[in-house]
């Protein structure tokens, strides 16, 4: 079973071009922040055509973000009575060729010397552990070159019950992914090398998940 999730992520680490994209607008700076622990004794579920998952790379040594996501996430979802029992019940799959960073040329590039040079190329592995409402974290394990490493996520609930979940991985030091960094930064080291003459390919990559939540208290 499969979700949008989360993982993504490292692909964007490794985007090879100069042409600057766009970044994400944080459209809910203005909203209010939910308490979600002195909500009501609800059932809690996630709208899946709301979930989007946006990872961010950076290149230069002055850390140029770039920024895409996953055209092929499959999620698996279940109801919870609150947001840590929504957690542990979330599951999701990426599809490592469906990374769009919006230069078709980049999105190749990343699938052939980054992604394929994974152990199981093909798919990116997410798991729900669990929320910390009182920390506003949410954990979650990412399984990506045969390695899984649990992830924290801070954590936002608004007023209007969209959610946002930011956090950072590394692509090293988390799942040792040397010979797929190597390979990335080879191939875009021109691509990569900045105003002071030094190429750099970051293995950081920010993670944003963003959605819409549903309540049910019937």
């Amino acid at each position: 079973m499969r979700i949008l999730g989360l993982l993504i992520l490292c692909l964007a680490l490794s985007s090879c071009t100069k042409k600057k994209v766009p970044q994400v607008e944080d459209t809910n700076k203005n909203k209010k922040v939910m308490d979600f622990s002195s909500q009501e004794n609800c059932m809690y579920d996630i709208d899946r055509e709301s979930v989007k998952l946006t990872w961010t790379g950076y290149k230069f040594t002055s850390k140029e973000p770039v920024s895409g996501t996953f055209e092929d996430i499959m999620w698996t979802i279940q109801p919870g009575k609150n947001a840590n029992a929504l957690m542990a019940n979330l599951k999701f799959q990426i599809k490592t060729k469906s990374i769009d960073s919006g230069m078709r040329i980049r999105d190749k590039r990343l699938y052939k010397y980054l992604f394929q040079k994974m152990k199981n190329p093909e798919f990116i592995e997410g798991y729900g552990i669990s929320f910390d409402e009182t920390k506003n974290q949410a954990l979650i394990e990412l399984n990506m070159n045969e390695t899984r490493t649990p992830a924290v996520f801070t954590t936002k609930i608004f007023d209007d019950w969209t959610f946002e979940l930011v956090g950072v991985i590394d692509m090293l030091k988390h799942y040792k992914m040397n010979e797929a960094v190597e390979s990335i930064s080879k191939k875009c080291e021109k691509l990569h090398t900045g105003e002071d003459g030094v190429a750099k390919t970051w293995t950081e990559v920010g993670l944003k998940l963003t959605g819409k939540m549903l309540k049910n208290c019937n």
